[in-house]
């Protein structure tokens, strides 16, 4: 059960990270995807054991990124610092999501 507690410090440490981001304003795709390589690298290369995070992470990452990538990197967009602002809001709100229902699933485990 102590792996169980070890998981959950760093998903909260994550929660963290994300609410701490969470009202930053970004001028450039480079500036959010900077962010947003912190948070990957704080799930995937975690030292702690994690379970369940570390199945649906990678592939949740490798679905949404993937176009996130194409979008920004492949067009002249308009208005590009809002719509970065609207993708950034949108995957935290997603990504605190599945973070704090595993947490809640935790927290009954323990």
């Amino acid at each position: 059960m102590s792996f169980l507690k070890e998981e959950k410090d760093s998903i909260c440490d994550i929660i963290k990270f994300i609410e701490e981001t969470k009202y930053n304003k970004y001028n450039n795709f480079d500036e959010l995807k900077d962010d947003y390589m912190i948070i990957i690298d704080k799930i995937l290369l975690c030292e702690k054991r994690m379970t369940f995070v570390l199945s649906l992470f990678p592939n949740y990452f490798n679905f949404v990124m993937v176009y996130i990538y194409y979008y920004f990197n492949s067009k002249k967009i308009k208005n590009e610092k809002k719509k970065l602002n609207e993708v950034k809001k949108l995957l935290d709100k997603q990504v605190l999501d599945i973070l704090n229902k595993y947490l809640l699933y935790l927290n009954t485990a323990l």
